[in-house]
């Protein structure tokens, strides 16, 4: 009995055994067939990517001969340019047409002359920016506005001008009692942008047209005699020093400290425009009153996506504005240090929209 209980567990036992080995020759057959198809996977991958390299290697190749190509044709035009140039420079002729490549080189002080030119015919910007030079502060004063801070009535005066109601600087001057400095600019300045300049916006009335001179009998330039007007006060003032916090409805004013860049340069103590000053003088001559600071700026008017600007257009960027002239160009006055000038638009980090007056 006990042989026989040994037969069957030794047949047992051997059964085991012959059921794991075809376990593991198929484990085996498995793992070989999933390394083959792996293989085919990765021979099919390198094919891919070899031919991808040939395909690059080839492109690179028409490039690098085109640009070859290129800088030969360019070499032989410059050759070409040159030898042009020294035949005309031994003839004594002169090249027609400018030698600066630069789109926007203008000769700005010709252009300058030209707008104090076109001004002078119209004595009727003139009459309408004095009436807003008469109603306006010359420009918000931060120094007599923190007198404030103090409780003083005259700082108070002085920072907001006539055209203000003295009532409505009232939060502002409870705010100097509280000795909030930053909210009585606010508060100031909120008072400019709310006043109601009435009848200065539309300006004093304009004589009849002579006969046959059309405009009917209203009196009103046309919208773009209106824009000439804006773009020639600007352009008169090409060349004028950049001052932080200059320029007023009459012209350049002196600036004011900022605590900062602007008094490393001296600007308080310069004649000039900053950006919203020269915005305010270009735009007062149709009778346009606009406060001195360009986010108030920036709501004055209607907008329009930068996209479809006009002549005569106000361009914004973060704390900057500047009045556009078509072509790519636009007039400003960009920062302490430089002065009033005609640039090209720069599109990088300029707000989506435009604010058109005229």
């Amino acid at each position: 009995g006990r042989r026989q209980e040994f037969l069957q567990r030794a047949a047992a036992d051997q059964r085991h055994v012959v059921g794991d080995m075809v376990a593991a020759v198929d484990e085996a057959t498995r793992r070989e067939s999933d390394a083959a198809l792996a293989r085919t996977d990765a021979e099919q991958r390198f094919a891919d990517a070899s031919s991808r390299r040939d395909a690059a290697e080839s492109e690179v190749a028409t490039v690098y001969a085109d640009v070859t190509s290129l800088e030969a044709e360019v070499a032989e035009l410059t050759s070409a340019l040159e030898q042009n140039r020294s035949a005309l420079a031994e003839s004594g002729a002169t090249p027609a047409g400018p030698q600066n490549a630069d789109p926007y080189a203008v000769d700005q002080d010709a252009v300058r002359d030209e707008a104090f030119r076109a001004l002078a015919g119209d004595p009727r910007a003139g009459e309408q920016a004095a009436d807003i030079a008469s109603a306006l502060p010359g420009h918000l004063d931060l120094g007599a506005v923190r007198q404030f801070a103090g409780g003083s009535s005259d700082g108070a005066a002085r920072a907001v001008g006539g055209a203000i109601d003295a009532g409505s600087v009232g939060a502002a001057i409870d705010a100097g009692i509280n000795g909030d400095t930053e909210a009585i600019i606010q508060q100031v300045a909120d008072a400019i942008g709310r006043a109601d300049f009435g009848s200065i916006q539309q300006g004093p009335a304009a004589p009849a047209p002579a006969p046959g001179q059309g405009g009917g009998n209203s009196g009103t330039p046309s919208s773009s005699a209106q824009v000439e007007t804006v773009v020639n006060r600007a352009l008169s003032q090409l060349g004028v020093p950049y001052a932080w916090g200059g320029g007023d409805a009459r012209g350049p004013t002196r600036g004011i400290r900022d605590g900062g860049v602007a008094d490393s340069h001296g600007d308080y103590n310069k004649i000039g425009f900053d950006c919203s000053g020269l915005m305010i003088y270009a735009f007062a001559g149709i009778g346009k009153a606009l406060p001195h600071f360009t986010g108030y700026q920036y709501t004055a008017g209607p907008q329009y996506p930068v996209a479809t600007r006009k002549r005569g257009d106000m361009l914004f960027w973060p704390g900057h504005v500047a009045l556009y002239l078509g072509d790519g160009r636009m007039v400003e006055a960009p920062q302490s240090g430089d002065v009033v000038k005609i640039s090209p638009v720069r599109m990088a980090g300029i707000s989506p929209m435009v604010v058109r007056l005229t």
